[in-house]
């Protein structure tokens, strides 16, 4: 028996043409399909398009699209993360629930153009713990309220419209302090407190028909005792089935994370299998994989993956609009911004730029600051070189500039600690990407939720509103 068809491969979109006999070779294999990373839309849309006419069913053409298809995919949009939407729909009023199912369509109708069917979003992480290195604004809030309504606006529009939405990662990645892409997190939560916490919005989830859902490579004790990551458990599987009353298709994190390395990556598959988890999530070599399954178990507990293929939508011809989607999404960008009423009459006597990362780009907001306060000193720092007494005055103007990122891991000390040594001095923070970095101190602050040009002039146009 070979078992492709259980497996979701990786699909490097930028290359999709110069590999195209290999992801048709699995293709002839049967595998169930393929996970998107990167590309062009029109050179993806024609690629994926000959996969999906060569497969006796439908693939299953998934990405990482908490973003949209700019996210992933060159000429797609991008909108703002998770946190970002939260905030925009609050500050839109009545009129928010409209606005997000209009975001959410362009994510739907954009994918779909593409040739992408299934959304591995939303993410129904809450983010409870502060110190999260790879949630953070990936998710929708900080309490189940907020994440449920969110996600499942996200949840039902999407699948209105043809796509897959996917409810990730059970049972909550929200309060860990460790990125599962690294090594495996250890969530030590009583049954009660998770049932009235983190596996609140995939009850909601669930309820709201959600088609698919993603196991995290987490361990929690209180549901699998022998402290196997919940991606590959059976006692997990057991309650989603049993407990939440889930018929869809369950799906492993990606199978080459660290979180699942002291199991073996093969051996994890396998586990995966005979749990009753439907597919097998990004495998590290699919050809090796399938070799292990055929030596192994070969009474695996897995469902009818063909039958939820069958359903799919392969492709859809209507070019989107994207250039309304574009201006929807600044839109957004700018209702998302968080600004403290308390901040007063900005007239900083230093600016100081924090980049966690030099790469990151700073230049439109930058240019703002030198264009408005001419005549004062600017500061960077992106290394663990503080000006310390270089500084003028204790009115000094601090932008942070910061992502949240698989693979990552916490931020840097030196990021850290040279916060810490100028938050006294700061008058006004300014944080793009993670608005965590300054969780904890009682300043007034600009929040944006990411580090991007769009954020930038939103961010711009907020402060001249400001100044008006």
């Amino acid at each position: 028996m070979e078992f492709y068809g259980h497996m979701i491969a990786r699909l490097d979109g930028g290359g999709i043409e110069k590999d195209f006999d290999r992801y048709s070779g699995f293709v002839q294999k049967g595998i169930a399909g393929f996970i998107v990373f990167g590309g062009e839309i029109g050179i993806l849309r024609k690629y994926i398009g000959k996969l999906q006419d060569s497969s006796s069913q439908p693939l299953i053409i998934a990405s990482d699209l908490e973003q949209g298809l700019g996210q992933q995919v060159k000429g797609g949009t991008i909108f703002p993360p998770a946190m970002a939407l939260s905030s925009a729909y609050k500050s839109c009023g009545s009129d928010g629930g409209e606005i997000m199912r209009r975001v959410f369509g362009a994510y739907a109708e954009e994918s779909l153009y593409a040739g992408i069917n299934t959304i591995l979003a939303p993410v129904v992480d809450i983010n409870t713990n502060p110190h999260n290195p790879v949630i953070s604004v990936r998710s929708f809030g900080e309490d189940g309220e907020t994440v449920s309504l969110m996600s499942g606006i996200m949840i039902e529009t999407l699948q209105s419209n043809g796509i897959v939405a996917c409810a990730k990662h059970f049972p909550g990645h929200g309060d860990t302090s460790i990125d599962s892409h690294i090594s495996l997190p250890v969530l030590n939560k009583g049954m009660g407190e998770l049932e009235e916490v983190e596996l609140l919005p995939f009850k909601k989830a669930v309820a709201g028909g959600v088609r698919s859902m993603m196991l995290a490579h987490i361990s929690v004790p209180s549901i699998d005792k022998t402290g196997v990551p919940l991606s590959i458990s059976g006692k997990a599987v057991e309650y989603i089935r049993n407990r939440l009353g889930f018929n869809g298709m369950l799906m492993t994190d990606a199978l080459n994370m660290g979180g699942i390395l002291s199991t073996g990556r093969n051996r994890a598959g396998e586990m995966a299998l005979n749990a009753g988890v439907d597919i097998l999530l990004h495998p590290a070599d699919p050809d090796e994989l399938n070799d292990h399954l055929k030596g192994g178990n070969r009474s695996y507990n897995i469902g009818d993956v063909e039958d939820f293929r069958r359903g799919l939508m392969v492709r859809a011809d209507k070019i989107p609009d994207f250039r309304s989607n574009a201006s929807l999404a600044e839109m957004i960008t700018w209702r998302s911004i968080q600004m403290d009423q308390g901040i007063g009459d900005i007239k900083p006597t230093s600016v100081v730029i924090v980049k966690e990362d030099k790469k990151l780009s700073c230049g439109i907001f930058e240019g703002y600051l030198r264009e408005r306060f001419a005549g004062i000193k600017y500061f960077r720092i992106s290394d663990d070189r503080v000006p310390g007494p270089a500084l003028t005055g204790n009115n000094v103007l601090t932008v942070i500039f910061s992502t949240t990122a698989a693979w990552k891991g916490n931020m840097p000390e030196w990021f850290n600690g040279s916060i810490q040594k100028i938050k006294d001095r700061t008058r006004l923070f300014v944080v793009f990407g993670n608005p965590y970095v300054v969780h904890e101190i009682n300043k007034p602050k600009v929040l944006t939720f990411w580090c991007s040009e769009q954020a930038e002039r939103a961010a711009v146009k907020k402060m001249e509103e400001f100044h008006e």
